[in-house]
């Protein structure tokens, strides 16, 4: 069990904190943040490749609009905590190397461009045509671009940026008069997001531009967890600062403001939020500067190419797997899965396509991570 509280013997705590603060520095990497990433990577390939039907447990099945945010719900938002909780270490390495805002800036901006590209490129191989719109690398650049572009301002200043932002958003949703209803609405199919997506975004190519203003106050928090994680004696505050958010948003949630993926509420962003700063704050407790860190190493594989695990099984599954057919006439996704659920049943056929899949992944990542072969944006 982990103790929360300050240990009784505080010279021996201090003693030995700076030297996991050390341990830290020299490795210039968190294992912590390796680990929940690739946690989170290991979560998406599961509910993305998922082949049980109505046996589908319900934590990995999208929840509703409106009610509580189900696991599947948390990969998103984890995928941008991931983001912000990198960043720190990212701005002090280059600012120790010498290098200017002005080309800090720049490379935020070039990464964010590229996600940009990536991204449609990706979307549109899906859709076997040209697709323009903000989807997961889209938003994840355009956020991160902002998080990035403030990074130089002190943490309290940062943390004000972030709660005044969602703080906004949710007024906006809740009081701006949507047109076509001459009122302030916020349902699933009617709110002032989806109306501005499909009036002013879609027709530029940019449907979802509004969620750049949540998704970049998670990024945000998640560079504040970043900055407090290389602390030893800050994890404390991490745990406990994710409990006040994962409770700040279930409060904002009951008050009556909807959680909602698709329009990135203000609950939804710190309820997720929340609990994944508690889970990397746990991890850091546990991992970060000890010996016994390397038993995360098989989540790390994941980690070490997120966009690699991201994209490449989704353009393995869409252009190969869905697409090629055997002598058949069946898909090779087709013929997989009777194969498996031919000698499992249909429920263990289902799961053993399903982890043999992820199994594929993590063979093909754990060979590029042997060879130090990483694909970053």
């Amino acid at each position: 069990m982990i103790a929360l509280s300050r240990p009784v013997n505080e010279q021996a705590s201090d003693s030995i904190e700076p030297r996991v603060d050390e341990a830290i520095k020299k490795s210039a990497r968190l294992t912590s943040l390796d680990a929940f990433r690739g946690a989170t990577v290991a979560l998406m390939l599961l509910v993305n490749n998922l082949a049980l039907d109505q046996a589908t447990p319900k934590p990995l099945v999208h929840a509703p609009f409106g009610e509580w945010a189900r696991l599947a719900d948390l990969v998103f938002p984890w995928f941008l905590l991931c983001a912000g909780l990198s960043m720190p270490l990212s701005y002090r390495s280059s600012m120790r190397k010498g290098m200017t805002y002005g080309a800090w800036a720049r490379k935020a901006l070039v990464r964010a461009v590229g996600l940009l590209a990536v991204g449609m490129g990706l979307d549109s191989a899906i859709n076997h045509q040209v697709t323009l719109g903000l989807g997961v690398l889209q938003l994840i650049g355009l956020a991160s671009l902002v998080a990035a572009l403030i990074m130089p301002l002190k943490p309290l200043v940062r943390g004000l940026i972030a709660a005044g932002l969602l703080v906004a958003y949710g007024a906006a949703l809740a009081w701006i008069p949507v047109p076509t209803h001459g009122r302030a609405v916020l349902t699933e199919h009617a709110n002032l997001v989806l109306y501005l997506n499909d009036v002013y975004f879609r027709p530029l190519g940019v449907r979802g531009l509004p969620s750049v203003v949540p998704t970049a106050a998670l990024v945000i928090l998640g560079s504040l967890v970043g900055g407090a994680l290389v602390k030893a004696h800050r994890r404390r505050w991490v745990i406990l600062s994710g409990f006040g958010m994962a409770a700040l948003g279930a409060l904002w949630f009951v008050m009556g403001h909807p959680m909602s993926k698709e329009i990135w509420t203000a609950p939804y962003i710190l309820y997720a939020g929340g609990l994944g700063a508690i889970i990397i704050g746990l991890l850091a407790v546990a991992l970060d500067g000890r010996p016994w860190a390397k038993i995360a190493a098989p989540l790390n594989v994941f980690g070490a190419n997120p966009l690699v695990a991201y994209a490449g099984p989704i353009l393995v599954k869409t252009l190969v797997l869905q697409q090629w057919t055997l002598s058949d006439g069946k898909t090779m996704q087709q013929d997989w899965l009777a194969a498996m659920q031919g000698r499992f049943g249909l429920v263990g056929g289902g799961w053993a396509y399903t982890l043999g899949y992820i199994g594929l992944t993590w063979a093909v990542l754990a060979w590029m991570r042997a060879r130090n072969v990483t694909l970053r944006m």
